[in-house]
């Protein structure tokens, strides 16, 4: 219950807030401890401005902010050269979770922000046909970290419902 509600959240962008659709079944407990999870992601965000801030807080309601500030102990950032390579890392994932991935087609570079010392965050578009057959676009975040003497890690990977 606790996760469709973040993932609720998270699919509408509505960061800070917690969105209830009325059929949702709802638990006071569960809404209270959400309110706890919002509340300690932007506390963890709060030194973070802009697009990093936003960043910060879907990788926080992606991962959860206990894995947040786990993930974040003994990083530090990624030689430029690996920095660099984060987007490739991530193309190579995305269409694993498509239903065609042989139909994806990356049409921007994506974009990779440090939004901790050692974490990294991945966006970009992917265009992929649907089960109908219809070409869609949808959004997608990785979220990757920088280990010393390990090398970059891989944690997770959104993709946002496509548009229409």
């Amino acid at each position: 219950m606790l996760r469709k509600v973040a993932t609720c959240v998270l699919s509408t962008l509505c960061l800070g807030s917690i969105v209830v659709s009325p059929d949702l079944p709802v638990i006071a407990d569960e809404l209270s401890d959400l309110d706890q999870e919002f509340k300690n992601i932007k506390y963890m965000c709060s030194g973070l401005k802009g697009i990093d801030n936003a960043l910060c807080r879907i990788a926080g309601l992606h991962l959860g902010s206990q894995k947040l500030y786990k993930v974040s102990q003994n990083t530090s950032s990624a030689p430029q050269k690996a920095v660099n390579n984060l987007g490739n890392s991530c193309k190579k994932i995305v269409p694993e979770l498509l239903k065609s991935p042989g139909s994806a087609r990356f049409p921007v570079k994506p974009d990779n922000r440090e939004i901790f010392r050692g974490i990294y965050v991945i966006s970009g578009e992917v265009d992929a046909q649907n089960s109908y057959g219809g070409l869609m676009r949808a959004s997608y975040y990785c979220y990757m970290r920088h280990v010393p003497k390990k090398g970059i890690e891989f944690l997770g990977v959104e993709i946002s419902e496509p548009q229409r």
